[in-house]
């Protein structure tokens, strides 16, 4: 079923860009602190890594599937918003949450579903353990019992040659702790739990998703090398999360189907959320490129595609940006391939642009929705962002491993 939902999106997606356009996206990144001491961390009781449903920002109100792009761009390097009918903006903005969607259902979540299920004991003696864990029947690639090893000891999670960034602790008991999972003897994911999640049943103490960064491989999925990376952050109970995503697929042989051809795809999405979910600021941000994608009928090419859309949860208005670039389009007019269009004001349900003076203050708190001009895109994945800790590869847990007492 994964297979041929993933094979829909790719076709839609070709289709998509030979007659289309493409949105902003903003990544901000300042000067590198030093990193703070380890926290002891006085409760809760277990560590758990966040499941797929918790890096996720409710984005239904620009949700829905879209259909083909219908707008002949040929021989516009810039698109005024003015000349895009209602139906054909309202397919740009439903593109982020779908474009994300689909990779969160299809891929993601196929791959981790059911890691959540692990209760790990908080121990400052806990440094590396194994356990038989029998995952439940819905957890996609870990349904059923799968050995689990697990070591917490340090390791240069950015490879840069130091230890000194990750500041991990060694063990479950403080933070920041880094950790090292083997399923049936084949590495599977290397992180840092930052800051430790709260989990309680206690209506007074709020969950938080705390703060991490994992990387992710599974070696074949699909006929596809899967590589991911996520960033989240949620280190208190105020009501604000942000999600930063990173995939590279890898068709084996370079294709998915015979009709279906690439060599490559990478992705950078990124989400955030500010403020209780019925009144929240929302953003999406994402940067896609495909290589040599083509098929039987019609080779497209390199294509790239750019989208930011931000709104107010509650108000009907969407800002966003986007910018497209596809072999298919080089021409005399567009000798680069490259179309954008500019950071626009629009209505969420129907797509019709409205004067961008109504994205400046938008809900109770008067946000500013509209991407500035030019719109800060997101940075393309670089091969760095996914890359796994040296020598995690095919490597095996360290022997002699004790129980850890993992229950679910």
């Amino acid at each position: 079923m994964m297979k041929k939902t993933y094979l829909k999106f790719i076709a839609w997606f070709g289709a998509f860009c030979v007659l289309s356009v493409i949105l902003f996206v903003c990544a901000c990144s300042g000067p590198a602190a030093a990193p703070p001491p380890p926290i002891e961390l006085p409760a809760p009781a277990v560590l758990k890594f966040v499941s797929y449903q918790g890096l996720q920002v409710d984005l239904t109100l620009i949700g829905g599937t879209p259909s083909v792009f219908k707008t002949v761009v040929s021989g516009k390097t810039v698109v005024d918003p003015a000349t895009i009918s209602g139906a054909d903006m309202l397919d740009l903005i439903e593109y982020g949450p779908y474009f994300f969607n689909t990779f969160i259902d299809n891929f993601f979540a196929y791959a981790i579903n059911g890691i959540q299920e692990l209760n790990i004991p908080i121990n400052e003696l806990n440094a590396r353990c194994k356990e038989d864990v029998t995952f439940s029947i819905s957890s996609g690639f870990l349904a059923g019992q799968q050995n689990v090893a697990l070591d917490f000891s340090p390791f240069d999670y950015n490879k840069n040659g130091s230890l000194a960034d990750e500041n991990c602790s060694g063990n479950t008991g403080v933070f920041p702790v880094c950790v090292r999972l083997w399923l049936g003897g084949a590495p599977f994911i290397a992180g840092i739990f930052d800051v430790a999640p709260v989990y309680s049943t206690d209506p007074i103490i709020p969950n938080t998703l705390g703060k991490g960064r994992f990387k992710i491989y599974v070696p074949e999925m699909e006929n596809t090398e899967f590589l991911t990376a996520y960033g989240y952050e949620q280190p208190d109970g105020v009501v604000q999360k942000d999600i930063e995503y990173f995939f590279q697929l890898n068709p084996l042989g370079g294709f998915m189907t015979e009709d279906i051809i690439f060599t490559l795809w990478n992705g950078h999405s990124a989400l955030s959320q500010v403020g209780p979910n019925d009144t929240a600021f929302k953003s999406i941000r994402f940067s896609t490129q495909i290589s040599d994608f083509g098929g039987i009928v019609l080779p497209f090419g390199d294509l790239g595609m750019d989208y930011i859309g931000q709104l107010v949860q509650g108000v009907d208005l969407w800002g966003g940006a986007v910018n497209l670039s596809a072999d298919i389009f080089i021409s005399a007019e567009i000798p680069d391939g490259k179309i954008e269009i500019i950071p626009t004001c629009a209505v969420a349900s129907t797509g019709v642009v409205v004067d961008s003076t109504l994205c400046n203050e938008v809900g109770g708190d008067h946000v500013n929705i509209l991407p500035a001009t030019p719109p800060p895109f997101i940075a393309p994945l670089q091969d760095s962002d996914v890359a796994l800790p040296d020598g995690f590869v095919g490597s095996s847990p360290p022997p002699n491993l004790p129980a850890c007492d993992i229950y679910r």
